[in-house]
């Protein structure tokens, strides 16, 4: 089923077999290119000599680029399950060039199956899970909590799809007003929100008996953002590690001022969603890029004016900003609504 320019196949639970498998296959590929990534980095560690430590970036970089190959080699079609490997995927390329960069929690590097875990789980140590009794706890904690958001997304989703029925539209007068669009883009942005999260919980739910960790939360209380910079620090916090450790904190080693660090920053990190919004659906789209750059204004706004450090001025410069980032969402959003529709009878409206 195709929407505005997207590529995307008909629903079928063999395509989600199928990205499943594909995504089986990445981290194999990645696991392989741990093993020269483990070596060479040993003899960066032990000859601390330029060389060898460009020698592990390049070797980093390579089983990256391997891992992103992955869909493209097995032709995995474009659509939701192709997106959600591609977010998973990127995880364990940021663990690589952490790794790579020698900026990862060493604790976590002393071994190779240590720093195979690190790489291959994406998740961030919270706490330590010494009995099988705390695994369990946490398990169901995660479990309960990943059904309830499960349960919410599939409400803004069926809400959202409502919208979009003809009929609707063509009654409620105000739903083609900008009113109506930036009510959708809201809709769109709390179930995209719900999906990670809900997602991420499942995640955890495995990773507890496998690593005896208790991973950090996806997100950390947003509403307790008091500055633009506070949000995304707390929105995301896989990503927003990641990036500290490959982009931000080398950086600042090297002497860039911590402005223009920030600033490469935000600017690689709407490129970076810009690609997976390409790896997933084939389509580009720099609305994603300019949203990035509007917050990082934002953000420096508040930095240099102290009265506009307030919660206040962080929800206008976000919701003003927010259809940059939806905007493109909102096609392959509807449209994974429509074959869920097919495939999960609980959504109850479709489109004619």
């Amino acid at each position: 089923m195709g929407v505005a320019g997207f590529e995307l196949t008909p629903p079928s639970w063999s395509l989600w077999f199928s990205g499943f498998v594909v995504l089986g296959v990445a981290m194999v590929v990645e696991a392989c290119a741990c093993i020269p990534l483990f070596l060479v980095r040993r003899e960066y560690l032990r000859s601390r000599h330029a060389a060898w430590r460009l020698a592990t970036l390049a070797v980093g970089l390579a089983g990256d680029c391997a891992m992103a190959a992955t869909p493209y080699v097995l032709h995995l079609p474009y659509g939701l399950p192709r997106y959600s490997m591609a977010v998973i995927v990127s995880i364990s390329c940021f663990r690589v060039l952490e790794v790579a960069l020698d900026t990862a929690p060493p604790e976590r590097l002393q071994t190779f199956p240590a720093m195979l875990a690190y790489v291959l789980t994406p998740f961030e140590k919270k706490s330590q899970l010494s009995t099988w009794r705390e695994v369990t706890t946490v398990s169901l904690w995660h479990l309960a909590s990943a059904a309830y958001r499960a349960a919410l997304h599939i409400v803004f989703l069926s809400a959202l799809l409502y919208l979009q029925r003809p009929d609707v539209r063509g009654s409620v007068w105000w739903m083609n007003t900008f009113f109506g669009r930036q009510l959708e883009f809201a809709l769109v942005a709390v179930a995209f929100l719900l999906f990670l999260s809900s997602s991420f919980e499942f995640l955890h739910v495995m990773a507890a008996p496998l690593t005896h960790l208790e991973p950090v939360p996806f997100t950390d209380d947003l509403l307790g953002a008091k500055t633009v910079n506070d949000f995304w620090c707390r929105w995301n916090t896989l990503v927003h590690i990641g990036f500290k450790r490959t982009i931000f904190l080398p950086l600042k080693r090297q002497g860039v001022p911590i402005p223009v660090a920030a600033l490469l920053v935000f600017l690689l990190s709407g490129l970076f969603h810009a690609v997976l919004l390409f790896h997933g659906y084939g389509v580009w789209s720099w609305e994603t890029v300019l949203f990035f750059i509007a917050n990082y204004a934002a953000a420096a706004l508040q930095q240099h004016m102290l009265m506009l450090q307030n919660r206040l001025f962080t929800l206008a410069s976000l919701l003003a900003t927010c259809s940059l980032f939806m905007a493109p969402l909102m096609h392959p959003t509807v449209a994974f609504i429509q074959q869920l529709s097919h495939l999960v009878p609980i959504v109850v409206y479709n489109v004619v």
